[in-house]
């Protein structure tokens, strides 16, 4: 019967409906001999005679709709795809199952389903009812040739109560031949066939992936394939018609090669780990055939029969000796063949030296380890326990430390490390079962079936499982109380409705903890598992909140062929973990990450890497300054902590040192430690011009006169002069009071400002010129002609005598001899002088050469933060040349070209230049100029 639930909850009360499909694989007593997939049986149809069973066993569990008997008895042995049953379920829905842990009824008949039922005989597989009928079986004959009929009379085609009984069948299992039969009768109501889509007629096996082997139609000649799964027939099969599956001929001696390849796999483990043994050999297709696996301590024997070890592969577990395996093969029970022998040898590391490391300030340190055995590989880890390798190697550098840190090491043996790896990789999203974090419930345990297989197709092999981890989508339910992870080996294949047990603890979260949305939610086992490389692995996680709620949702992957999640989930049990119900089971899983540490190792040992305190020593930034007067600079590299000593550059080993001129300072800082830290700073130290137009920044000018000032040399030889009145001459002649300010910029680029106050004091004596008159042939007056302004005179005549002062225009003198003679009259105010004449007109005026100015280069913008700077030239600079040195002097940039009419150039450095300090050397037509840059990032 097909009905659809739906799981809601709400505010006030709790209604659930839930639809489980179980699909339990378990186990029956059964004994695995050569596998035969399903589609190595022949197929025959005939018509025959329905003879109706009246004795036997009625199976009353299935007088119902949707309902799967208890275990029975199939009477003797029967051997199905090459594997040996003594019992059977038989669902109401048309299908036998030699999995006797099955416990849904699987009404559903789609190729997918049958993983849920296999290995099974699909005699009517549709939603069928026995609610009207009547189910029994019987063994007849005597051995070795019993038969086991099943009858099922009255059936229901389909489930609906509205029809009546559609028809009757029965299943043979024939012993000895192991032939399989089905026959139908029809019954007088017609029913609806094809009210369930549809019915599936065939076999199937247990194989992964499973085969199978069904009819496409109800005919009398149906055709059976293995590659169509058909589940569409509705036409009732005829009273007396027989469907006849039959198992391969049986093997003969001839059949088999004369030898075959046993190999192990890794034949190297770890003491007490598992290898996986594998006959390479294709065995022809033929019943009775059979295997034994051997074992011994030498290659040549004696040798023991492995219980157990009956198929192509085994799993030799718990190898504590070096030891030899190969395989028998046997036909009806006789020896046909033995293999070659394989070898599988055991190891144990031996614990490594291990050499610890230091270095001075943060950075990288090498640890070093060496191991006792050569073939031992060195593991590096964080943690004394846990986690995965960071680095493999007998040396391993650090990444880079600020503090002293414990690393630890482990010689390991038997297996290379595997990354993390995803076992599988479905990318649908599941928010119910299997999902570890549905909380739909207030608990929920889950159990997860992880097969080696999986495992060793990703690359692992034996070692020690470090970590577990989900890939979750969504993170929007409760916290989860009481999580944990717990874990164990195991040989079974699948899970069923009974718990596994044995588990040990691997992983406790804190009380609370919620997943996070979008990311791998990862599990650092605090307990890792080990794993020996070819058993099962069994996941438990649990958790019991105080209260349900939904959102959280994880990738997962579906049809996985067998039953790899059991689940129980329940409100208001705080035993849940303890003591769940028998819960259900899915063929689907979460995808599940794994890091497993391959092979075994030591115990880890611990291994310090040191950082010692590096001097911090800063004796300031690099300066360029210009001074009035010489000074001293302080530069100071003290104190530093660790009895530090010091040495400069001088050789000097105070903690500070003075400078007083340009140069390149270093000091190196010496600890307790032996850790040397440096610093050097690069200092330009020049002189500003000296400048003085006037003691005391004021002076005096005669009103109608001049005066001339002076800035001094200082911008001479490549120095410049900058006045307010727009000239740039050392000197100026001023001719009417004011403030006067100069600029003076000195060949190095220093800058003195002075300024004068001009203060009108007076006026500048006027007089037009000298009056003679003659008294004599010798004797003279000479007289100032219209003076004015004159407080004194002053008579120079020319002809050696001494020079008259007075406060009188006029003069007189008496000459001694003839001759010509330069008569001078020095005519004084208050504030000036003129001088006149009576042949000598006074000439004035001061002319001042420009001088060269020496190279002056600017440098901007200074530090910079793209690459990029400009370089500025002083008038009549030109450059040539251009290179750029880093702190420690290696060149690492030159330029030689530059536009020759231009004083304005951009550079662009190196884009992988590394911030810091570099310098510039410059070659111009004026010498060489040296630039500091500071690049930024």
């Amino acid at each position: 019967m097909k009905t659809l639930f739906t799981n809601f909850k709400s505010r006030d009360s709790k209604a659930l409906f839930l639809a489980f499909v179980l699909l339990l694989l378990g186990a029956t007593t059964q004994v695995k001999a050569q596998y035969l997939p399903a589609s190595s049986y022949g197929f025959t149809a005939q018509s025959t005679t329905f003879t109706e069973i009246t004795g036997g066993t009625l199976i009353s569990a299935i007088h119902t709709d949707d309902a799967v008997s208890a275990s029975l008895p199939i009477g003797f042995t029967f051997n199905f795809c090459g594997t040996t049953y003594q019992n059977f379920k038989i669902s109401s829905n048309g299908w036998v199952s030699f999995n006797t842990s099955v416990t849904a009824s699987t009404l559903s008949n789609t190729q997918s389903d049958m993983d849920a039922i296999k290995p099974a005989l699909f005699h009517l597989w549709d939603d069928l009812s026995g609610a009207v009928g009547q189910a029994r079986y019987e063994v007849s004959g005597t051995a070795p040739n019993r038969v086991l009929t099943i009858q099922c009379k009255d059936w229901r085609w389909n489930y609906s109560s509205a029809y009546a009984a559609t028809i009757s069948f029965q299943i043979k299992l024939y012993e000895t031949t192991n032939v399989i039969e089905y026959i139908y009768r029809q019954e007088a109501g017609p029913g609806n066939t094809g009210g369930s889509s549809g019915a599936t007629i065939g076999i199937g096996d247990v194989g992964t992936p499973s085969t199978y082997l069904v009819i496409n139609n109800s005919s009398a000649t149906p055709t059976a394939s293995s590659t169509t799964f058909t589940t569409d027939i509705t036409a009732r099969p005829a009273t007396g018609q027989l469907y006849r599956f039959t198992p391969p001929a049986p093997c003969t001696a001839s059949m088999f090669p004369a030898t075959a390849t046993a190999t192990a796999n890794p034949t190297t483990v770890c003491l007490g780990a598992g290898a996986q043994l594998s006959l390479g050999f294709t065995p022809p297709v033929a019943s009775g055939i059979t295997y034994q696996w051997q074992q011994s301590a030498t290659a040549t024997g004696p040798w023991t029969n492995i219980a157990g070890a009956t198929g192509l592969t085994y799993i030799a577990s718990n190898i504590m000796a070096p030891t030899y395996y190969r395989c028998q093969v046997l036909c009806s029970g006789t020896v046909v063949l033995t293999s070659s022998v394989a070898q599988v040898v055991t190891t144990v590391p031996s614990t490594p030296t291990v050499t610890a490391g230091s270095r001075c300030g943060p950075g990288s340190v090498q640890l070093g380890a060496t191991p006792t055995t050569s073939t031992n590989l060195i593991r590096w880890y964080q943690n004394a326990t846990g986690g995965l390798p960071l680095a493999t190697g007998n040396t391993f550098n650090t990444p880079n430390l600020t503090a002293t840190t414990t690393y630890y090491v482990a010689a390991g043996a038997g297996g290379p490390a595997t990354p993390p790896a995803w076992v599988g990789t479905g990318t649908s999203t599941v928010g119910g079962n299997p999902n570890p974090y549905y909380t739909l419930y207030d608990g929920l345990k889950t159990q997860y079936l992880i097969r080696a297989s999986e495992l060793t197709a990703l690359g692992f092999s034996a070692g020690t499982i470090t970590e577990v981890a989900f890939d979750v989508v969504a993170a929007g339910g409760h916290a989860l109380s009481n999580f944990y992870i717990s874990m164990k080996q195991t040989s079974a294949n699948a899970l069923s409705s009974a718990w596994e047990t044995g588990l040990t603890t691997a992983y406790t979260a804190p009380a609370t903890f919620t997943p996070t949305a979008n990311s791998v939610n990862a599990y650092t086992l605090q307990n890792p598992i080990s794993w020996d490389g070819v058993s099962n692995v069994v996941i438990e996680v649990c958790f019991n909140n105080p209260n349900w709620s939904s959102g959280h949702s994880v990738k997962y992957t579906t049809n996985l062929g067998f039953n790899a999640s059991h689940y129980y989930q329940e409100d208001n049990n705080p035993n849940i973990c303890s003591a769940p119900g028998s819960g259900s089971v899915l063929t689907s899983r979460p995808n599940i990450r794994l890091a497993i540490s391959s092979g075994c190792e030591t115990a880890r040992l611990p291994v310090v890497a040191t950082v010692n305190p590096l001097p911090a020593v800063n004796i300031g930034a690099d300066f360029d300054t210009c001074i009035a007067v010489a000074a001293t600079f302080n530069l100071e590299a003290g104190p530093q902590p660790n009895n530090a000593t010091y040495l400069w550059d001088n050789g000097s080993t105070a903690s500070s040192r003075a400078i007083g001129q340009t140069g390149t300072y270093y000091v190196a800082v010496t600890n307790s430690f032996g850790c040397i830290g440096r610093d050097t700073i690069h200092a330009t130290i020049r002189t500003k011009p000296i400048v003085e137009l006037a003691p005391g920044g004021t002076a005096n000018i005669c009103g109608g006169g001049e005066k001339i000032l002076d800035a001094g040399t200082g911008g001479l030889n490549g120095g410049s002069y900058y006045w307010n009145t727009g000239d740039n001459t050392r000197t100026i002649t001023a001719t009417t009071a004011g403030t006067y300010i100069v600029y003076v910029t000195s060949p190095d680029g220093c800058l003195t400002v002075d300024t004068v106050e001009l203060i009108v004091n007076g006026q500048m004596p006027e007089v037009d010129g000298i009056l003679v008159t003659a008294q004599s042939a010798s004797n003279f007056i000479f007289t100032a002609d219209n003076p004015l302004h004159i407080v004194q005179y002053i008579w120079d005549y020319g002809d050696g005598s001494p020079r008259d002062t007075g406060t009188s225009a006029t003069t007189q003198h008496h000459y001694t001899a003839n001759g010509n003679y330069w008569v001078k009259l020095f005519s004084n105010s208050v504030c000036g002088e003129v001088v006149d004449s009576i042949m000598v007109t006074i000439i004035g005026g001061v002319g001042i050469d420009d001088v060269n100015k020496d190279a002056q280069i600017k440098v901007y913008p200074n530090p910079t933060y793209n690459h990029v700077v400009f370089l500025e030239t002083a008038e009549g600079v030109t450059m040539s040349s251009l290179k750029v040195f880093n702190i420690v002097g290696q060149e690492v940039f030159t330029q030689n070209a530059f536009a020759k009419n231009a004083n304005k150039h951009r550079i662009e450095l190196n884009k992988d230049l590394a911030a810091g300090v570099y310098y510039i050397k410059i070659q111009t037509n004026k010498g060489i100029v040296n630039k500091k840059l500071e690049i930024l990032k």
